[in-house]
Parts: C-alpha cells; sequence; structure tokens
C-alpha cells in the first residue's frame, strides 16, 4: 500500500506550518509591546515616574496617583533607552519609531556591536527636550541624536550636564543641558548602562565586563577612571547573574541588579560603600527586576515579567507590592492585551496542528492506489 502524502497535501502542510510559525512569531512580538513596570524615575521634587511600554504613571513624593502621561502625545511610539529629568522638570528621552532591520535586532541580540544602522532614521526621530505638561518636545541638540539600541541616561541637575550611555558602541558620552557634545565619547567599556554621580564622580554599569566603573566627570579630564569594583560574588555567579545593568544608592550600601545572559531574570545583590559583597536581597521566584529606586523610605523595584512594582525595606524585607489606582489600571491594561495576544499564539498552534493532521490524513488518502475489480 502506497502511504506517500498527495504533493499537494504535502505542499499544503508546508505552508500550514510557516503560518504557524509566522503567527506564533508575530503574537510573542506583540505580547511584549505590553510588557510590564520597566523604568522608576524621580524629578527633582522628588516624584517619582513608573514607565511601562509608552506610559508614564506619574506619582507624587508622598506616594499618592497623580496623573497618567501617554507618551504617543509627544511622538513616542515605543519607549526605547533610558529618560531623565532635568532641574526645570523637562524630560529627556527618544521619540519616533523603532527603524532597526533585522539584521540591527539579530545584532542586539548578540550584543554585536552597532556604529550605524542599516535603516536611515525616520522624520523627527532621536533624542528630545520634552515638558509633559504642555505636550511640546524640542529636538536635544542642533543635530539629531539617535541612540537605536538600549542606552541609560543621567542629567546633573546642578549644572544641566547630561551623561549618555551609548550601548551598543560601548561609549559614554556627555552633553551641555542644549544638547552640544561637552567632549568626546570615552570608550573601553563594554555594554555600559545605568549611570549614576555620586560624590563628583560618574558609576557606570560597565556591563559586559562584569563591574561598576567609577570615572571623573570634569571636562579636562573627562573620563579618567577612578576605581572599577567587580559586582559578581560567588552566589550571583551560582545564579547565572553576573551582568549588572542597574544599581542604587540605598542608605550606606549599593544595591545592584545582576542580569542572567538574555538581560532579564536577574537577581540584587549588596554591597558595602567600598564595593564588598555583604549579601543576596530575595526577590519572588521568576522575578524580573528591570530598575531599582530609594523612594519614600522604602526601595521599589520594577518586575517586567511579574507584571508588579516590589517594596522592600532597606534591609530588605518584601513589603509587598507598591500600589495605586493610576499604576493598577495600566498594569490591568497591559495584561489583558498581553494574555489576548499569547492566546492568538497558542491558537495559532492547536488549529495549525488539526489542519496540519487533517491534511495529512487526507494527503494520504488521495495517494492510494484504486483497486480494479
Amino acid at each position: 500500500m502506497d502511504k506517500h502524502i498527495h504533493p499537494i497535501a504535502a505542499s499544503a502542510a508546508v505552508l500550514i506550518c510557516i503560518a504557524i510559525f509566522a503567527i506564533w512569531f508575530w503574537s510573542a512580538a506583540e505580547a511584549k509591546n505590553f510588557g510590564g513596570p520597566a523604568g522608576l524615575t524621580l524629578d527633582a521634587d522628588g516624584r517619582l515616574y513608573i514607565q511601562i511600554q509608552n506610559q508614564l504613571i506619574e506619582h507624587d513624593k508622598n506616594a499618592g496617583f497623580a496623573q497618567r502621561h501617554d507618551l504617543a502625545e509627544l511622538g513616542v511610539d515605543t519607549l526605547l533607552g533610558g529618560t531623565a529629568f532635568f532641574a526645570d522638570g523637562d524630560i529627556l528621552l527618544r521619540r519616533g519609531p523603532d527603524t532597526r532591520s533585522l539584521w540591527d535586532t539579530i545584532r542586539a541580540y548578540l550584543r554585536k556591536e552597532n556604529q550605524k544602522s542599516l535603516v536611515p532614521d525616520a522624520p523627527n526621530t532621536g533624542i528630545y527636550r520634552c515638558n509633559l505638561d504642555k505636550k511640546r518636545c524640542d529636538q536635544f541638540g542642533h543635530e539629531p541624536i539617535d541612540l537605536k539600541s538600549a542606552f541609560s541616561v543621567f542629567i546633573d541637575r546642578e549644572s544641566d550636564d547630561v551623561f549618555i550611555s551609548d550601548t551598543s558602541r560601548h561609549v559614554v558620552r556627555k552633553f551641555t543641558g542644549e544638547g552640544m557634545a561637552a567632549v568626546e565619547p570615552i570608550g573601553g567599556f563594554r555594554f555600559p548602562n545605568h549611570l549614576m554621580i555620586h560624590d563628583g564622580q560618574l558609576l557606570v554599569a560597565d556591563t559586559n565586563h562584569h563591574r561598576i566603573r567609577a570615572i571623573r566627570i570634569d571636562s579636562g579630564e573627562f573620563g579618567a577612571e577612578s576605581y572599577a569594583s567587580a559586582v559578581v560574588p560567588p552566589v550571583a555567579s551560582d545564579n547565572e547573574q553576573s551582568w549588572p545593568s542597574h544599581f542604587a544608592r540605598v542608605n550606606n550600601e549599593w544595591w545592584v541588579i545582576n542580569m542572567t545572559s538574555a538581560m532579564n531574570y536577574g537577581g540584587i545583590y549588596a554591597f558595602d560603600e567600598a564595593w564588598r559583597f555583604t549579601r543576596e536581597i530575595p526577590l519572588p521566584r521568576n522575578a524580573d527586576p528591570i530598575s531599582l529606586v530609594a523612594f519614600n523610605g522604602e526601595i521599589l523595584v520594577s518586575d517586567w515579567y511579574g507584571n508588579r512594582v516590589h517594596r522592600l525595606s532597606t534591609d530588605g524585607t518584601a513589603l509587598g507590592d507598591f500600589q495605586s489606582y493610576g499604576l493598577a489600571e495600566v498594569l490591568d491594561e497591559f495584561a489583558s492585551e498581553r494574555r489576548k495576544f499569547i492566546f492568538y499564539a497558542w491558537a495559532a498552534v492547536i488549529l495549525g496542528l488539526l489542519l496540519l493532521v487533517i491534511v495529512v490524513i487526507k494527503g494520504t488518502a488521495w495517494n492510494k492506489p484504486i483497486t480494479k475489480s
């Protein structure tokens, strides 16, 4: 008996498999557009801003919900990279679509250096200085500045100097408050991330060198290294969390988020003032910490995968979730959208497999020889 599948059925089966994979990857990509909390930022007045995709949920300095800022009104499709506030309340952020090519995306995933994108920038794309209340943005600098991959930004509110870690180009840049390059960018980093000024020095999370590096910030000696501290204790290595991405000052300690190699599902590790490891800060299983900030006498930790913001005491004790009406509204809205696209993905798999089985059965039947009586 000939049990080979009919050529037409075989072609249909191939097309079904392609459709399953296409819908799955499309749905997964769309679901990521509705991720949980990421950036946690304070303005000059101590107000907290929780970033969820292109939404900023503002809270007053007593943790009360103030308002929700839809950054789409400022031309932000997807908020890429970091944000920071100037002393006058303006926010620095990246506007415009993510115009990276597939190869740009692959390079980012493989952590390859990306000096120049393969896709031209869209109009009105780049770094902008915006007023959230007036819904007005001005280009940062006379020439467009576009950092397409991940980057972090820190603003010295005393001088208005802006420091940006250009992550995929492995350099740190310094600008004036008007967007003019103050000095030449400095290298020697490998995927630099979070920045902070402390005791007159710029601290940089030098991610792929697995350390925190302190450099001089005055223009004459910008980039001169003061010290570099390894921040991957044995317990972090055992947990495969060796890539520091974000850190915060907590009383007289330093808390560092060390990510896994995929830059997710990290852990928090505490160090003393001299960057000597003291302890691991416990988080719930499968937590995905992105950033942390000292706020209102507590430490807040954004959890992208967990769709929540953790509250911790300064000794690391869990205090539950940070909650407000405005935050809950956005979390529920985005979680619902994410579930919808995950449903699409699994529905495509199940229906596709059913169709595949039917096509194989029918195709085999079509190919059976006809018996003459």
